[in-house]
């Protein structure tokens, strides 16, 4: 399979591309997800922006980065890196009594909230892509689940990731870890199982701009013709 916009690095330039990529922007609530891939190999890194309001039951672009890291082999030192588009993120409610075994697995894996996962559940999902070829598209679908408790259960607003929200969950290390649903390269999530369900993710909040002087802004919420992420 060719992958398109790849480049090699070494592992240290690697991690520096990653870093600079991912480096908060001025006035974003912007946090760092990363997490391994379904092979366990590769990993997957992206930001999300917590400002982005709801539009037609989706968060447009609230993942402006993403940043997909493929082990090419045994030697830790070739890798490749996939910059996909930005992303749309898509929250939804879903149901112990619909799905149990999901309950199950989403209770047992050891996250920030394992056991807290009762009746229903918060879902994050996204696909993103890397279109610079139209004829050979790459792309991931990914999800993430928080329990539904506060500060997860406003649908409404991504405003539930920011570090002062987060607090109370927040590991030694400054991280939130949430269970995980990744496809491989070119997969769709699975629609009737869930041993995806193997890991988690880390997620790192940025200080949110609380303390700065709150500007009332009108948002416009259009319709998204061009938008190919679903």
């Amino acid at each position: 399979m060719m992958i398109n916009k790849l480049a090699k690095f070494k592992l240290v330039a690697t991690v520096l591309a990653i870093t600079g990529f991912l480096a908060p922007q001025s006035a974003l609530g912007l946090g760092r997800f990363s997490g391994r891939a379904i092979n366990q190999q590769d990993y997957l890194l992206f930001g999300i922006d917590t400002s982005i309001p709801l539009c037609h039951g989706k968060f447009y672009d609230a993942i402006p980065n993403s940043v997909y890291v493929n082990r090419l082999g045994l030697n830790p030192e070739d890798e490749t890196v996939i910059l996909f588009n930005p992303g749309n993120l898509k929250v939804s409610l879903v149901y112990e009594t619909e799905n149990p075994t999901l309950f199950e697995i989403l209770n047992a894996k050891q996250s920030s909230f394992t056991g807290k996962f009762v009746e229903k559940a918060v879902k994050y999902e996204a696909r993103l892509e890397d279109d610079t070829d139209p004829t050979n598209i790459t792309y991931i679908n990914f999800a993430f689940y928080a329990p539904y408790v506060h500060p997860f259960a406003n649908l409404n607003s991504l405003s539930a990731i920011n570090k002062s929200n987060l607090t109370p969950f927040l590991d030694e290390n400054g991280q939130v870890s949430l269970p995980q649903e990744i496809s491989n390269l070119q997969g769709e999530l699975p629609l009737d199982k869930t041993d995806s369900l193997f890991s988690v993710f880390s997620f790192t909040p940025e200080s949110n701009d609380e303390t700065k002087p709150k500007r009332k802004t009108l948002v416009i919420c259009r319709s998204q013709p061009g938008k190919k992420n679903r």
